[in-house]
């Protein structure tokens, strides 16, 4: 299964023709090496490429997503009740933007980690690269700092809401591969209503 932005729109439309993820034309080297230098982080190869290709899906003056949020509201896992955040792929300008105010609550939340849930190999920090954040207070992020049993870069859902963290998918590719899969998935579908796309049982 290929792992593009171009995969998830072509199974977007396959799956929903009336709309589209509405991705933004592909970001340069320049522009990636500059959001590095940022954040002082340096991207995984497989994120590069993704934004090489895409920078992000678009968004109107407001704020709001011109296409549909590709990122579908997920299950936790591991036995949670909870689910992700949905939302669209952030631009690098908003990946630069999420990232340091990510940051900047690292000394006001979780006060106390013993009611912070932990699914997979996740620890409460605020050390992650965000590239998806809806502005509902969760977000989703490859995790700079995870524990010795997990992966760098590792895909981690962050809710505030119940507070939580989640490692959703080791890599940001099979990350990518579980949202073209929910997407063409009779377990997931689109509501107008909602807005994005979430399990057929909350439909």
């Amino acid at each position: 299964m290929t792992t593009t932005p171009e995969s998830i729109e072509q199974t977007i439309q396959a799956c929903y023709p009336a709309v589209t993820a509405a991705f933004n034309p592909p970001a340069t080297e320049a522009e990636i090496a500059a959001a590095e230098r940022q954040l002082g982080v340096e991207f995984p190869a497989e994120f590069k490429q993704f934004y090489l290709a895409a920078n992000g899906q678009q968004l109107d003056e407001l704020g709001c997503g011109v296409g549909v949020p590709a990122v579908p509201r997920m299950p936790l896992g591991g036995g949670s009740s909870e689910t992700c955040t949905w939302g669209e792929f952030l631009t690098l300008d908003g990946v630069v933007q999420a990232t340091l105010a990510h940051r900047e609550l690292a000394e006001f939340d979780f006060p106390d980690d013993d009611n912070v849930e932990l699914v997979g190999p996740v620890t409460v920090h605020r050390n992650h690269l965000i590239f998806c954040d809806p502005g509902t207070g969760d977000s989703l992020g490859l995790d700079l700092a995870p524990p010795s049993i997990g992966q760098k870069y590792q895909v981690v859902a962050i809710n505030h809401d119940p507070s939580g963290f989640a490692c959703l998918a080791s890599s940001f590719t099979e990350f990518v591969a579980q949202v073209v899969r929910a997407i063409s998935s009779d377990d997931f579908v689109y509501t107008e209503e909602e807005g994005c796309f979430l399990p057929a049982d909350e439909a």
